[in-house]
């Protein structure tokens, strides 16, 4: 009798529609649960629906500041020295330095109508404020076109008429060639809300109060450590106050200014103006 080889016996064995394909599968067959395509419960399609929440702006309190952080030093630095370049002004600015011998101070008082015509008062002791001076008053006044000067000391008091050179017949140096740009206090104000260590908090008498740490900073071309500072700014970016101390070597540094805009015009002719003129210095 003929016999069936094994495979073909096996099939005759199974059901005719599986057929014998299964028993040759290599694996690489979908199953049926592969090939199924299930259909999404209700909680699945109510997750892919749904629209993630969006966070609100901070507030913009002034330029380049928010209720949450200072977005933009920059920005904010040259705002503020828009507002005071731009408006007639009066300054406060003061600089104390300490140790464990001495306490030296220079103040400078400011009355700006601009660059060409403003009054600096400026006095200290123990820092050179003019002319090898280091305790004293010296006081200028921008007429326009020309600057003269008030210098007292312990010794004497002294008048003149700023000038490009020490000739007695170099013409007068312009006021606005006289004046600091440091006075506007731009560079300061950029270098201390630039710190990664800042805290804006909304005011109820200005539009912010600013508050910042760093451990070291380039203040004035010098390093300065352990550096605190507390400001108030307008909604416009005038910083109306800033107190700031530091740590330079073995001195401790204050620094406190203040800024504000006035509608009249701060700056009178003193009484000393013609002395100064006629003055041979």
């Amino acid at each position: 009798m003929r016999r069936l080889p094994v495979t073909a016996l096996i099939c005759l064995l199974v059901v005719t529609s599986a057929g014998c394909s299964g028993l040759l599968d290599d694996g690489n067959q979908p199953t049926e649960s592969e090939t199924t395509t299930p259909t999404p419960t209700t909680a699945a399609t109510s997750a892919t629906e749904t629209t993630p929440a969006t966070t609100a702006p901070a507030e913009q309190l002034a330029p380049g500041l928010t209720a949450e952080d200072v977005t933009d030093a920059l920005a904010l630095a040259n705002a503020h020295r828009a507002n005071v370049h731009n408006h007639t002004f009066v300054s406060q600015q003061r600089f104390t330095r300490a140790n464990e011998t001495e306490r030296v101070y220079r103040q400078d008082n400011l009355h700006y109508a601009n660059e060409s015509r403003w009054q600096w008062n400026r006095s200290g002791e123990g820092m050179g404020i003019a002319l090898d001076v280091t305790n004293g008053t010296f006081v200028q006044y921008a007429d326009g076109t020309e600057v003269r000067y008030r210098l007292q000391s312990a010794e004497d008091v002294r008048y003149g008429v700023r000038k490009i050179s020490a000739r007695a017949s170099a013409p007068p140096m312009p006021p606005e060639d006289v004046f600091l740009d440091s006075l506007y206090a731009r560079n300061l104000v950029y270098t201390l809300f630039a710190t990664e260590d800042v805290t804006v908090e909304h005011g109820d008498d200005v539009a912010a109060h600013v508050t910042g740490t760093a451990s070291e900073l380039t203040i004035g071309g010098e390093t300065a450590t352990s550096v605190e500072f507390t400001a108030t700014v307008t909604d416009n970016g005038l910083v109306q106050s800033l107190d700031v101390s530091y740590e330079q070597g073995e001195d401790s540094i204050d620094r406190t200014l203040t800024f504000n805009r006035t509608s009249a015009v701060p700056v009178e002719r003193p009484d000393w103006y013609a002395q100064a003129g006629n003055s041979s210095e």
